[in-house]
């Protein structure tokens, strides 16, 4: 995840779930945490491989707008599943009423603060791509950057594609360790709900990158005038179709600790 000042893009690289001759689609999400209009524009190396939508506009005060990104089908497997095409993506403040967003505002000559961001293209196995039908949860494995003595997080963003209301629940196998917020809730339809998880302050450094710790998110279709989430909404006594993510937890390569990173850990961390 970016740590900029004007828009947290996450994920941090552009993780494809690559299939042969068949387009290849992922979500890049811009949270605007400030009190002001944020412009975006995204650029790449290769324009005739992608379609970026959009791939400019204004993030509102504190929300989050998703950019789909699809890749052309492509006729041979990749020799590695890294690649050498980059996304950079521009942001800068902007007066409120905004109506069109032009490369003028994006130039540093009149002294405007622009902050620039650059992804990396991976690929990613397709059998861990998320194919639940409610919601769709990326990434697919919470990334804390781990620091000695400090609390750590990490966001989860939950897309309800859908026309149906979808409550969800967020299960650990540490809960002493882990504070989730929100850990219930309901997603409205066509919308983003964001995750926060914090981890609690470590003594040690991992002696890896993966840990035994996992997450579980179930979801299930919820009546339009629910209030709270109860534990009976998800019993599958009922005949009800509950949904189930299981996700790991993994630390993030950092200089400040004795984490041993392999090239195979880094590339882990990735899918």
């Amino acid at each position: 995840m970016s740590t900029n000042e004007l828009l947290t893009i996450d994920p941090s690289s552009l993780q494809f779930p690559f299939e042969l001759n068949k387009h290849l689609s992922c979500s890049l999400y811009l949270t605007n945490k400030t009190d002001n209009h944020v412009a975006f524009k995204v650029k790449r190396t290769h324009l005739k491989n992608y379609r970026v939508r959009p791939n400019s506009g204004v993030v509102l005060p504190r929300s989050t707008c998703e950019v789909i990104v699809t890749m052309q089908a492509q006729k041979e497997a990749p020799s590695d599943m890294q690649s050498n095409e980059k996304f950079m993506i521009q942001s800068v403040i902007a007066s409120p009423g905004v109506k069109e967003v032009t490369p003028v505002m994006f130039s540093k000559e009149a002294g405007r603060v622009v902050e620039e961001t650059k992804l990396k293209v991976t690929f990613v196995c397709s059998t861990t791509t998320n194919t639940n039908e409610l919601l769709t949860i990326d990434p697919l494995s919470l990334q804390f950057p781990f620091e000695l003595k400090k609390q750590m997080s990490c966001s989860l963003y939950m897309t309800n594609k859908t026309d149906n209301n979808v409550a969800f629940k967020i299960k650990t196998t540490h809960p002493k360790k882990y504070c989730v917020r929100p850990n219930s809730g309901v997603v409205l339809p066509r919308s983003i709900c964001e995750v926060i998880v914090t981890m609690q302050a470590q003594k040690e450094a991992p002696s890896d990158t993966q840990s035994n710790e996992k997450f579980k998110i179930q979801s299930v279709i919820a009546s339009p005038g629910v209030e709270e989430v109860t534990d009976q909404m998800f019993s599958k006594e009922a005949g009800r179709v509950v949904e189930e993510t299981k996700l790991r937890v993994t630390y993030v390569c950092s200089t400040s600790t004795n984490i041993t990173c392999s090239s195979n850990d880094q590339r882990s961390l990735l899918h």
